[in-house]
């Protein structure tokens, strides 16, 4: 054996050439192991400028001239690294850490803690630490260890009494505040208590089972409160359970839920697993919202309801089904037989719409891309020299208003003059047989009772509802009116009209026109399809001519074109079918080529021609002309208009 057992020192053999060499190698190894103090344990490579005799643990991954030597003593003894493998139960001190420790079970571990003890890599070996004052050796059963006696010395035994009177005792917020222990409820027992912020116990104030519960002040401002759950900054009342009840004390009960302004929120949130699907309340403004949600992302508005006139609006699905707009051609789009002057009491070209005047004929036209959410109106200018009062009037069909019979109803459009004045409107019941109205139904324009009798004529009229409104020049302005109908109403006239004789070349635009059932009408227009809205139209008027043709214009655009007769055919009765189901049996105008009315062209224009029959769904149209010719043709106007 070459080697001593426990430290590995060289021994010098016998006949040994240079034994000062093997005897300064096992010094240098006992100056390293005896008394082991280290550096650190710390590092993972050599330190760049280490003193002479400098001892380190080698830490784990080390790199450089410590690679491969984890959990190795290294010692820089004559300018070199030496290596020592440590022992099971070898001690050294760190001296960064100023702690003790012990190689056990292949790993350095803190020195000390038994059994309970603390240790990085095991339990101190098993070792106890040892007691640096002997008074802590021994303690006595139910004691803790401190000092209660002046000035410093050795611990004591102290009683819970005496350890707990050492410690502060929690104290309320301001500046003595203090965390500590809980103050001492007192020796009632079974009595409910609550400690209050200001470190004192006090006894919630009793109910009576059901009504008063007190009044519970110790609670109020309180930062949050959470009910089988927990509370935080933002839901600062949080409650988890199957069910919540808010019941009254006697009489009703009202939850609130206040905002700062109109623009914040004050809305109730449903969701799924925290993810909203759906929202009522103030959203952002002062009306009423409810919105859904298919993601909590991406909402959609449902209903709004506004906060001033009640009316509800539905974004996307258009009107509610009771806000139906009885009025035909509300936004003055469709003028099959063309506009321009109007007699009193004629119809002006646009569908269903009349013109009634004071003395004289008025001109109407369209008006197209008005304004915003305004694309049409239907324009009246004032065509005579003197000065005269002008309206519009739309009677409506008694099978499509009767149902409104002791209901209340709301007119609105849009409207604006080319002059400052006011516009007067009325809401008016034809009483007298259904569909057979008098349809100029002014007595005396410049009458200021607008009763029947007075500013209407005295028979079979009605006036639900009337109104005024002051209109600025130029400026397009919302008119509303509502009004209850009477059991014994059979048609509806709706006119609007100009309060006082307007000059010559002054304007009146109506448009966006609703009439139905309610206090108020929708919150926004809501236009009929277009296809819907012309076969409304055509109702009342069909011709063959072209879109905005006047009856009786020379052309031969539109009309019926009949050919390959035989060149000797000497009569012709010829049926054609209407393309909507008119109101009843039509009059029917025929007009040849020329435009010359109850003419057809049969080889030339100017034979006399005529209906034998009418329905609501077709005519006949005839011609007992000899002449002989292969070719007919033929306009129509066929007018069941009330």
């Amino acid at each position: 054996m070459n080697d001593t057992p426990n430290l590995a020192l060289p021994y010098i053999l016998a006949a040994q050439a240079q034994k000062h060499v093997t005897h300064n190698e096992a010094i240098r190894a006992l100056d390293c192991l005896v008394q082991l103090s280290v550096e650190s344990r710390a590092l993972t490579a050599p330190p760049a400028t280490p003193a002479d005799g400098g001892r380190y643990l080698v830490a784990a991954a080390a790199t450089g001239d410590w690679a491969g030597k984890s959990d190795k003593i290294a010692a820089f003894q004559d300018g070199a690294w030496a290596f020592f493998e440590p022992r099971e139960g070898w001690i050294a001190w760190v001296a960064d850490e100023h702690e003790l420790i012990i190689y056990s079970a292949g790993a350095w571990a803190p020195y000390g803690g038994g059994s309970g003890g603390e240790g990085g890599g095991g339990d101190g070996g098993g070792l106890e630490a040892p007691v640096a004052n002997a008074s802590l050796a021994n303690m006595a059963t139910g004691t803790i260890k401190g000092r209660t006696s002046a000035g410093s010395g050795h611990p004591e035994d102290l009683t819970g009494a005496q350890a707990t009177a050492l410690l502060d005792t929690f104290g309320a917020s301001g500046e003595s505040h203090k965390k500590g222990l809980v103050p001492d409820p007192g020796d009632t027992e079974g009595t409910s208590k609550f400690l209050r912020e200001d470190g004192t116990w006090a006894v919630p104030p009793a109910g009576d089972g059901g009504g008063d519960t007190g009044d519970i002040t110790e609670l109020d401002d309180l930062e949050h409160v959470g009910i089988n759950t927990t509370a935080d900054s933002t839901n600062v009342l949080a409650l988890k359970g199957p069910a919540s009840l808010f019941d009254n004390s006697g009489n009703g009960h009202q939850q609130k839920i206040n905002k700062h302004a109109d623009t914040d929120t004050a809305s109730v949130l449903y969701q799924t697993n925290y993810s909203g699907r759906a929202e009522t309340g103030l959203a952002g403004d002062d009306d009423f919202h409810f919105k859904v949600s298919p993601d909590g992302a991406t909402w959609f508005e449902a209903i709004q309801i506004d906060r001033t006139t009640g009316r509800a609006s539905f974004p996307n699905t258009g009107s509610f089904p009771a806000y139906r707009n009885r009025v035909v051609n509300p936004q003055f789009l469709y003028a099959q037989a063309g506009v321009g002057s109007t007699a009193d009491g004629a119809y002006t070209g646009f569908d269903q719409w009349l013109a009634l005047t004071q003395s004289a004929n008025v001109t109407a036209s369209q008006l197209t891309d008005v304004v915003s959410g305004l694309p049409v109106m239907g324009r009246l200018t004032q065509a005579n020299a003197t000065a005269q009062r002008m309206g519009w009037l739309q009677p409506l069909e008694g099978a499509f208003v009767r149902d409104l019979r002791n209901k209340t109803v709301a007119l609105q459009f849009q409207a604006r003059m080319s002059v400052s004045a006011t516009l007067r409107y009325a809401i008016v019941e034809w009483t007298g047989t259904a569909d057979t109205i008098t349809k100029d139904i002014v007595n005396n324009w410049t009458s200021g009772t607008f009763t029947p009798g007075n500013f209407f004529n005295s028979s079979n009229l009605t006036v639900a509802a009337s109104g005024s409104k002051a209109l600025t020049a130029n400026t397009v302005a919302q008119v509303d009116l509502s009004g209850a109908i009477s059991a014994s109403m059979n048609n509806i006239l709706l006119f609007i009209w100009t309060d006082s004789a307007q000059a010559q070349n002054v304007t009146l635009d109506v448009g966006n026109v609703f009439f139905g059932q309610g206090s108020s009408a929708p919150a926004s227009f809501d236009p009929p399809a277009p296809d819907a809205d012309l076969r409304s139209c055509k109702r009342y008027w069909q011709q063959s001519y072209a879109q905005g043709t006047a009856p009786g214009t020379a052309t031969t655009v539109g009309g019926i074109d009949i050919k390959q007769f035989g060149a000797s055919t000497s009569q012709i009765l010829w049926t054609v079918p209407f393309v909507v189901t008119m109101r009843g049996a039509p009059t029917v105008t025929l007009y040849d080529s020329a435009g010359a009315a109850g003419k057809i062209f049969r080889g030339a224009n100017g034979k006399s021609g005529y209906v034998p029959f009418a329905s609501e769904d077709s005519f006949q149209m005839a011609c007992t002309d000899t002449t002989n010719a292969s070719e007919f043709f033929f306009q129509f106007a066929a007018d069941a208009r009330l």
